[in-house]
């Protein structure tokens, strides 16, 4: 995850924080790669939606993304599934019975580190994923 690591982009940065539990935490390229080790990011959607932010992909592009989807869940096993926006959650098939997940908002959508770090807390503990005090 490159970019999460060296790059300045603000949706990388707001997921470690927000997953590390800690808004505050100043990261080092050395945390952002010890976090991004241990997590993995998925985007559900398969091709290019639109060339312009905040398009809603077509009712095609979501259906082809259900058998890909099901294929890393059955590879990675995750413990908890952090869906990032409310068009996903709307959209997202039927998630295994003993996979746990959280829906929150998109980090470019209203994002709050005082409303969802709890919640994302609370989701990790019911998940059974171990927390880390550090990155």
């Amino acid at each position: 995850m490159k970019l999460g690591i060296t790059g300045k982009h603000s949706f990388f940065t707001i997921l470690a924080k927000s997953l590390s539990l800690d808004s505050s935490a100043v990261l080092s390229s050395d945390d952002k790669k010890h976090f991004w080790d241990k997590v993995a990011f998925y985007n559900f959607c398969q091709e290019i939606v639109a060339e312009k932010a905040r398009k809603s992909p077509s009712p095609q592009i979501w259906k082809l993304s259900t058998e890909p989807f099901y294929e890393v869940l059955n590879e990675l096993k995750p413990d908890l599934i952090l869906v990032l926006g409310k068009r996903l959650s709307y959209n997202l098939p039927k998630i295994p019975d003993n996979i746990k997940y959280k829906v929150i908002n998109h980090p470019s959508s209203g994002f709050s580190y005082a409303r969802w770090i709890p919640q994302i807390k609370e989701a990790l503990i019911n998940s059974g994923a171990k927390l880390e005090h550090k990155l």
